[in-house]
């Protein structure tokens, strides 16, 4: 049973045992396994979802607008785009563990994440750079060289493909960084 105390240390209870995260107390879950009850989770996201429909779906127009505006302008756009997807791409974590601790959560908490700037978008590049190295690997080789798809060497798709394993690999990975970096207050590095 996976709980959450008010000041947002994850807890962990297995078999009357606490699991604070020390990772030498994690051993005993690796050795003999946990419960994962998916349906009860779904459920309990469900629930939290659906009692602040509005304030989820508000915050997803307007960090739309946000992210448009961002790309639209010319030369900087993606940089600045780049720059907000760690703070922002936490807020839906940072909302949703506020409202399952049985906290008041308001608009203006989706920002939080721009508290711990430096570190989330650190992680970002992170994810960014493992999930989608292979592209630029390409991008730069096409770039550099001249040529355009018809015309690259088939030997550099064979080394994209090698590469794609490994890179969906680190994505899948550092899917959940974010939270964690911004929640357990850690280094992306």
């Amino acid at each position: 049973v996976i709980q959450q105390e008010k000041h947002n240390n994850l807890i962990l209870i297995m078999d009357g045992k606490i699991y604070d995260g020390d990772p030498a107390k994690f051993e005993h879950l690796i050795r003999e396994g946990y419960d994962f009850n998916t349906r009860e989770y779904i459920s309990r996201g469900w629930e939290i979802l659906s009692g602040n429909f509005g304030l989820f779906i508000g915050f997803l127009f307007v960090s739309g607008i946000i992210s448009g505006v961002a790309n639209s302008i010319p030369f900087v756009g993606l940089l600045i785009s780049f720059g907000l997807g760690g703070p922002l791409g936490v807020s839906y974590y940072i909302v949703s563990r506020k409202l399952a601790n049985d906290e008041p959560a308001s608009f203006e908490n989706f920002f939080d994440g721009f508290q711990d700037y430096v570190q989330l978008t650190l992680t970002y590049f992170l994810y960014l750079l493992f999930a989608f190295a292979p592209f630029l690997i390409l991008t730069i080789y096409i770039g550099y060289s001249g040529n355009d798809l018809t015309n690259v060497d088939p030997s550099i798709f064979l080394l994209i493909g090698l590469l794609a394993i490994p890179c969906m690999y680190l994505g899948l990975a550092y899917m959940f960084a974010l939270p964690i970096v911004y929640f357990e207050k850690i280094e992306a590095l």
